[in-house]
Formats: C-alpha cells, sequence, structure tokens
C-alpha cells in the first residue's frame, strides 16, 4: 500500500513525498497493538456523520461533504453553502474501542494554506447522541492553531456546534476556545504544506482528575507529529491535556475517524486529504441494524387492476450504508433496489388484499423489516343504463324510471348515482338500484350512472341520450289496422302507454298488461267484443274523467269544471274531430247506430 501511494502521492506534488515518509514513521507508534482501521485509498467501511441542521438550505439547497479516493489518500471536500459550516466525521463503522481507554490518530493535508480548510481526526464519539470530541488544525491566520474542541452535530448555533463545552484544564476549571487552554499554538517545526499526523489519546481519569472534577469520565491528551527533511518524526505541537465529563459512548455507539470542516459561511471547496486512520484497544463495532418504513402507497390506499403502484421507502443505516432494499407482497418478493430512493414500480397487480412489507440490508449484513402497510387491489365495477333506452322520448312534466345493469366482479355493489351530464339526480343504495325521476322539463339529456363497489371503486356507465318535449295536450294519432296476427296499434313515438276499456260508459281504463312506454307500436290479439284504446303520456297528466252515459235514446256527457272543448268522431281511423257545442261541463245527444267517440281538448 504505502510503495502504490508513495508513486501516486510523487505525481502529486513534491510536499506530498515527505507524506509518504510520514506515513511510514507515523504508523510504528502503533505497530504493537495498533489496527489500521483504513490506508486511504477506500472508503469502505466508514460511515458518515453530518450537522444535521443546515439554515441556508430552505433558501439555497442542500449542502453536502464527500470523501473519495485520491491517489493513495481520501480526498475531502464541500459542496453548496451552510450554516453553522458543514461539520462531519467518517467514522469506523467495522471497528470500535473496546472501552474508554485507547490512542486514535489519522494523517491530514490541507488542500490550501487557508482558515477555511480544517481537518484531523475525532474520538470519543457518540453515533447515538451525536457529539464527539476532535483534534483539527487551523493552518493559517491570526488564530491559527491546533485546537481540541467538543462537535454537536445536532446544534444549530455555530458556537455550540464547536465549542470547549465539557472540556476541562487539569484543575478542573472550564477550558476555553483559546490558545493555551484547549488549543495550542502550531510551533515553528509545524509545515503547513505537509501531511501531519494528529494523535487524541483518551486515558482513565486519576484519583486527583476526580478530587477536581467529580464526574470526570477521562483524560484526553492531543498532540500533532510531522516528518521533517531528515526523515525522522517530530511532535510539533504543545501536548494539548484536558479533562471532559462527555459521557462514555455505550457499546455499539462508539465510534472514532476522520474530521472535516469547510470552515466558511459563504463559499465553499476543497478541503483536503485524510490518510491512515489507526488506533489501538478496539475490536469489531457491534452493527446497528438499519431503519426503514414504506413511505408510499399510504396505508389502506385502494388501486384499480392495470394500475402500476409505486413503492417507496426511507431507508437509514447509523452506522454504515444500506446496501439494498427489498418490497414484499406477503410472503412474494416484488422487487429489490440497490440505490437510494429506493422506489420500485410494481406492475400488473392481481386484484386482492395485499399486506406490503420493505426490508433494508445495511453494508455489514444486518436487515430489518418494515411496518406492514395494508393496501387493496380491486377490480372495477361494471354498469351501464336498461332504461330508458337510447334515444327514449317523453313529455313534460315527466316521471322517467332509471335502471341500471350494475356488477361488481370481486366484491358488490355499494351504490348507484345517477346523472343527467355533471348534474346528480339522485343515489340509490339497495339492489335493484332503481331511481324514479319525477317532474322532468322539457329539453334534451345525457343521463349517466356512476356505480361504486364496497371498496371505494367507482366506474361510470355510458352516457343515453333522451328528449323530454312540451306537452301539446293532445296524444300522438294512432292507426289501428287489422292483420293476420291481430290488431297492429302503431303512434309512431314512445313515451305513452297504451289503455283498454271495453265500454265507455262504465269502468276505468287499465294499463295494457305490456310496458308499452318505450315503444310506438304494439299488436294485440283480436277481442270478441268491443275494445277501446287510448295513450297516456308517461309522467304527463291524463287529463279530466270524460263521464258518457246511455239513458233513453240520449247520450249523456259529463267532465269536471274546466276550460276545455268537447270532441266528437264517429271513426278513430278516417275523419277529423269535430268540435261540439256544450253546455258548461255537459252536453247531450240523441243516440244514433254506429259509433261515436268523444274526448276533451284544451283551447
Amino acid at each position: 500500500m504505502l510503495n502504490t501511494m508513495a508513486t501516486s502521492l510523487f505525481s502529486r506534488s513534491h510536499t506530498r513525498i515527505s507524506l509518504v515518509l510520514l506515513l511510514a514513521v507515523t504508523l510504528l507508534p502503533y505497530s504493537r497493538g495498533a489496527t489500521l482501521i483504513n490506508d486511504g485509498t477506500t472508503t469502505d467501511g466508514l460511515a458518515r456523520m453530518a450537522n444535521a441542521v443546515n439554515l441556508l438550505e430552505e433558501v439555497l439547497g442542500p449542502a453536502d461533504s464527500t470523501l473519495a479516493p485520491d491517489g493513495g489518500a481520501l480526498v475531502t471536500a464541500q459542496s453548496g453553502l451552510a450554516m453553522p459550516p458543514l461539520r462531519t466525521v467518517w467514522f469506523s463503522a467495522y471497528t470500535a474501542p473496546t472501552n474508554g481507554v485507547y490512542r486514535v490518530a489519522a494523517d491530514f493535508l490541507p488542500a490550501e494554506v487557508q482558515s477555511v480548510c480544517r481537518g484531523g481526526v475525532m474520538g470519543w464519539l457518540n453515533t447515538g447522541r451525536s457529539n464527539g470530541i476532535v483534534l483539527q488544525v487551523v493552518s493559517y491566520g491570526d488564530r491559527a492553531s491546533f485546537r481540541v474542541a467538543t462537535v454537536d452535530f445536532l446544534a444549530e448555533d455555530a458556537n455550540v456546534n464547536e465549542s470547549a463545552t465539557n472540556l476541562y484544564h487539569l484543575d478542573g476549571t472550564p477550558a476555553t476556545a483559546e490558545i493555551g487552554s484547549s488549543w495550542s499554538e502550531l510551533g515553528a517545526n509545524y509545515v503547513a504544506t505537509s501531511n501531519a499526523t494528529f494523535e487524541l489519546t483518551f486515558t482513565a481519569p486519576t484519583a486527583a482528575d476526580t478530587n477536581v472534577l467529580s464526574n470526570v469520565t477521562a483524560r484526553v491528551a492531543a498532540k500533532v507529529f510531522q516528518v521533517d527533511a531528515s526523515s525522522v518524526t517530530n511532535q510539533v505541537s504543545t501536548t494539548i491535556e484536558l479533562l471532559t465529563d462527555l459521557p462514555l459512548p455505550e457499546s455499539g455507539a462508539h465510534a472514532l475517524g476522520y474530521f472535516a470542516v469547510w470552515a466558511s459561511e459563504s463559499d465553499y471547496g476543497v478541503i483536503g486529504y485524510l490518510d491512515n486512520l489507526v488506533a489501538d484497544n478496539v475490536g469489531t463495532r457491534p452493527n446497528v441494524p438499519p431503519t426503514i418504513q414504506i413511505t408510499n402507497p399510504a396505508p389502506g390506499t385502494v388501486f384499480p387492476v392495470l394500475t402500476t403502484i409505486t413503492l417507496e421507502a426511507d431507508a437509514e443505516d447509523s452506522d454504515g450504508s444500506v446496501r439494498t432494499v427489498e418490497f414484499f407482497a406477503g410472503t412474494t418478493l416484488l422487487g429489490t433496489v440497490t440505490n437510494a430512493p429506493f422506489s420500485l414500480s410494481w406492475t400488473n397487480a392481481a386484484a386482492a388484499d395485499y399486506s406490503l412489507t420493505a426490508r433494508a440490508t445495511d453494508n455489514r449484513g444486518g436487515s430489518t423489516t418494515s411496518a406492514v402497510v395494508q393496501i387493496t387491489v380491486n377490480a372495477a365495477p361494471t354498469v351501464h343504463i336498461t332504461s330508458p333506452t337510447p334515444n327514449a322520448s317523453f313529455l313534460e312534466p315527466a316521471t322517467i324510471t332509471l335502471e341500471v345493469d350494475a356488477q361488481d366482479p370481486d366484491g358488490s355493489i355499494s351504490s348507484v348515482a345517477y346523472f343527467d351530464g355533471a348534474t346528480p339526480l339522485g343515489t340509490v343504495t339497495n339492489a335493484p338500484f332503481s331511481l324514479s325521476w319525477s317532474n322532468v322539463a322539457a329539453r334534451n339529456y345525457a343521463l349517466t350512472a356512476q356505480a361504486t363497489d364496497n371498496r371505494g371503486l367507482t366506474a361510470t356507465s355510458a352516457p343515453v341520450n333522451i328528449t323530454v318535449s312540451q306537452s301539446s295536450g293532445t296524444a300522438p294519432e294512432m292507426t289501428i289496422t287489422y292483420t293476420p296476427n291481430g290488431i297492429l296499434l302503431v303512434w309512431g313515438v314512445t313515451g305513452y302507454q297504451l289503455q283498454i276499456k271495453t265500454d265507455l260508459g262504465s269502468g276505468e281504463w287499465t294499463d295494457w298488461p305490456v310496458d308499452t312506454r318505450g315503444l310506438s307500436q304494439i299488436t294485440v290479439p283480436y277481442s270478441s267484443g268491443i275494445q277501446f284504446f287510448r295513450l297516456v303520456g308517461a309522467g304527463t297528466p291524463t287529463g279530466p274523467t270524460l263521464t258518457i252515459r246511455l239513458a233513453n235514446g240520449q247520450i249523456n256527457v259529463s267532465w269536471p269544471a274546466g276550460v276545455y272543448w268537447l270532441q266528437a268522431k264517429a271513426d278513430l281511423n278516417a275523419g277529423t274531430w269535430v268540435d261540439l257545442t256544450a253546455s258548461g261541463n255537459t252536453y247531450s245527444e240523441s243516440a244514433a247506430s254506429g259509433n261515436r267517440f268523444f274526448r276533451l281538448v284544451n283551447p
């Protein structure tokens, strides 16, 4: 690894040649019991934690910090603006301290000798509470220094995000963010254009430490090393020794890693190069399983068959990365997604109830299954109007019976709503889903029916066009023709019910046994007696009752009071209706041989 690195660093710059020597030498203090966690050639095994708050994101969009291999080291950079500055730690997902006594070190070289390019090493990192202790360099400016600080990745305020909080001098007094306290001068031997090794050591507090700080959890020592031109390793910093009362991270949450920050809120760029993360007294880090929840579809959603269903999940891993998300319907695997945003299109789902889950697997093989989301894929109902028939005609004010044939292949019909265009006419919730539509005014109508099934899915019928005409006060002319099969009655339009009577002088008109409202003709069987027929407009007034009596050779006709003309005719198949002169609402004439027909007409 070092020979390969030497070749790649030599091609970068002369200043990086000294880094190769340094890398070989700075590993020597860790040769006994030390663990090389990351050699700078890959980011595998590293997990990222960064500031959770960016006050500029809503206006300017998100900022991001990246770490990528670059010629034997890992280059870190920031894109986008952040407030507070975007502090980031890349910690080991596989290796962790076994207790609170250990050393951790990492190499850092600023990309430029500028105060904004800061980096180093972090230990005592609590991934559950998102805080830790960092040693970093500020290589330029009037406050250039090596600095020990606590970092709270959840803080909004930059003064809290990185501070001397939870740090104390060895006499128990609070440390401050100043040289001589938690900071030290760079020193004359520090070369900002050369690589440096940043080392944090955590040891158990002594009795004296406990006497001055009762809740002390560790003694912290910070040192920085570089290799000079003679290949000699030198400490180029004053040793910073402090106490901390930051709680010891619990097992599974204790971590260590590289640290970097672009210390500006007004611009961004390449921060520097990180390499050779090493530590002692470490072991295998317990794996924290990922978290996952299905974000789409919502529980209880009903989809029509043949709909493409988008499955989405929010999956995260606090100590690594999510490698795969698998979506299931019950125990059936629907598909696997290997990259965020973990979305899958599910096609051709059959009609059924489904229990959806998603399973996330992290980079160490840990997995978590989401809570169940219940959805339904529903076959749509079918519906078509059976009454009235297309192009049927009626007279105002009509009463029209609306009827449908509605079916649901995988459930039941819960309601049928009728419409004229977009105007609702009424809803029926019980079979046979028939609706009586009354007082229908004269105009053209486009009728539809919408069926809703027991799962809330709807279907709309094809439109049925009908016409309601203004009433003229008279029925259409009816022709009567004798045929071998019976008496053919033809009246030319629909919307009328045929009625029959055998004696004009007594009894009631009765509907012909067949519903003729949708017919314009009918053939009736012959009868041995006399039959009288008339048409009554469906849903229209039938007019006053006309009473005809024969007594003493006189035909006496009467009707309720009203303004009417009485008309008579001897042959329904010939001639015209003749107006008669009546006295009030009665009329009499001598009975003659043959037939005589009477009717009332509105003037």
